[in-house]
């Protein structure tokens, strides 16, 4: 706050800001030449995200040996297409059916395991495989689609997008060019947007969104609430859908201050023709709330959490879909 200050000089007014980079010990380093240079390292990233500070991330470190091993094993498991998508439900509020599901990338890896998606996903925009790296998931989650319409299970899938993709003018032509290659219907594919990357560059990205509105494609603000949350954007771009954040609906049935956030949330977005989404429901109380406020539709562990393609056909299966598709080869299915 006090290097913000503004500097005068001579006619000019300037303003500084900073960057801070973190490092503890014993987590990050033991001696003073190994927390200076994960401080160091830190504190570009901090620059790099403009976030103002950043504890030390091994991930984010371009001299850390996994760093390193991950993405080489990474850009290979791309190419391979061995990463897998799982799915996890999407609830009607008001009867309970299954709508839709949100596709989640995962990868396990031979030496570390289970590799945390916020992990990997840096690690791919760091190394310029995210445009590789979105198709991947893409082609799987368009085939799985495809697969699923053959034996009468009609969902909407969504898939979220990051502020790399946004940036992709590209991307809107190739998902076309999927979707007519798989004759997937675009209204069975959703995107979500961050309202943080809407707003890296709102002109580029309004473009963009517009070119998927015309592909029919479903666009939702996720974790809305937690960025800018402006009802211009809201008015100005062609999205059809608003998740409101897990954190205002943890306890929203005991905290009345999320419950009134959540209820105006609700009726100002019906007011704009959007559907809602409550995501991270974890107890039926929070179910219940969220019902009698009109939302639309939930997401969470209380109805299942994300599960393996195969495992959430199971799912579909013990709630009323059609009974599970004959086994068929798929690529490599992780499980962490």
């Amino acid at each position: 706050a006090a290097i913000e200050t503004p500097v005068k000089l001579e006619d000019l007014s300037l303003q500084i800001g900073a960057s801070i980079g973190v490092a503890l010990a014993p987590e990050h380093g033991e001696d003073l030449t190994a927390l200076m240079s994960h401080a160091d390292t830190a504190m570009y990233e901090a620059k790099a995200q403009q976030s103002g500070w950043q504890f030390y991330r091994h991930e984010h470190d371009s001299n850390d040996p996994r760093r390193l091993e991950l993405i080489s094993e990474l850009r290979r498991a791309i190419q391979n297409r061995s990463l897998d998508v799982w799915y996890q439900p999407r609830i009607d509020l008001s009867d309970r059916t299954v709508v839709g599901a949100e596709a989640l990338a995962r990868w396990n890896h031979e030496r570390y395991g289970f590799v945390p998606p916020d992990e990997f996903i840096v690690l791919a925009e760091g190394a310029g495989l995210m445009r590789d790296l979105t198709d991947a998931i893409l082609e799987r989650t368009i085939s799985d689609i495809r697969r699923w319409a053959d034996y009468g299970i009609k969902l909407q899938i969504a898939v979220k997008l990051s502020t790399r993709n946004l940036l992709d003018d590209s991307l809107s032509s190739r998902v076309a060019k999927m979707l007519a290659k798989s004759g997937v219907p675009s209204d069975r594919l959703s995107f979500e947007i961050t309202e943080t990357a809407i707003m890296v560059d709102r002109e580029r990205v309004a473009g963009l969104l517009g070119e998927f509105h015309d592909l029919d494609i479903t666009l939702a603000i996720d974790d809305y609430g937690t960025g800018y949350s402006s009802l211009a954007y809201l008015r100005e771009l062609p999205v059809d859908e608003l998740k409101i954040d897990r954190s205002f609906i943890t306890n929203v049935d005991f905290d009345p201050h999320k419950e009134v956030i959540v209820r105006s949330t609700i009726e100002m977005a019906h007011n704009l023709g959007l559907v809602v989404v409550a995501e991270g429901i974890e107890r039926e109380e929070e179910f219940a709330m969220l019902a009698s406020l009109n939302c639309d539709f939930a997401q969470g562990n209380l109805m299942s959490k994300a599960l393996p393609a195969e495992q959430f056909e199971h799912w579909l299966a013990a709630h009323g879909h059609p009974p599970k598709p004959p086994v068929i080869d798929r690529v490599t299915d992780l499980c962490p």
